[in-house]
């Protein structure tokens, strides 16, 4: 998996680099996923900051933009935004083959 982290208007510290690396390493953490690249975008506005992340999967790619007044919040908002869309998607890809279809499932009717 490639991070590409880049900024405009301003400087990336390394203290910044590590906190992107570390929330993004526990979202993306997940068996399966074949995460290609992943570019986050920092940009400064006068007060506002925000943070724009890009993941790309192999079939996927998910985007999230957040603004802010602190560029901390603003990069926690973003990675859940993105840890939300994963996991949509993979509770829509999961395989739920071992249930029954409702269909087959026979109703007992009651006694009388």
């Amino acid at each position: 998996m490639q991070v590409i982290i880049s900024s405009r208007n301003c400087s990336v510290s390394d203290a910044l680099k590590a906190q992107i690396e570390n929330k993004l390493s526990t979202v993306l953490d997940r068996p399966n996923l074949k995460i290609t690249s992943v570019r986050v975008m920092l940009d400064i506005e006068k007060e506002r900051n925000i943070v724009d992340i890009s993941v790309n999967l192999k079939n996927h790619q998910f985007e999230a933009k957040a603004e802010t007044k602190d560029m901390y919040e603003s990069i926690d908002a973003a990675v859940t935004k993105i840890d939300t869309q994963i996991v949509r998607l993979i509770d829509k890809v999961q395989d739920h083959g071992n249930k029954k279809p409702l269909r087959d499932v026979v109703t007992e009717e009651p006694a009388e």
